[in-house]
């Protein structure tokens, strides 16, 4: 994270990243700016498939270093929960 980033940007930029990274590989057909997206909107709505989103979990797994753990995914309801989720669990595997 750089100076005066603040958690959920550092968390948005990751997602962002990851986003491009699946999309360039072929693993994500979702092709919306998801820094654009309004961080209320329902996950749900953002049409990814189940796939799509078992292969998004994995990859924040890897890029947060963190595992994300079932508890945790089913609170999961908007975009901001996501990644308030991905900034904790950034700053935990940055300690």
């Amino acid at each position: 994270m750089s100076d005066g980033e603040t958690g959920m940007e550092f968390a948005a930029t990751l997602l962002a990243q990851t986003f491009q990274r699946m999309r360039a590989a072929g693993s994500m057909s979702w092709r919306g700016d998801i820094r654009s997206v309004d961080t209320a909107t329902a996950l749900r709505t953002l049409g990814i498939d189940s796939i799509e989103w078992v292969s998004l979990l994995l990859e924040i797994e890897t890029v947060v270093g963190q595992r994300l753990y079932d508890s945790e995914l089913a609170e999961l309801t908007t975009l901001g929960d996501l990644l308030v989720l991905m900034s904790r669990k950034a700053s935990e595997g940055a300690r």
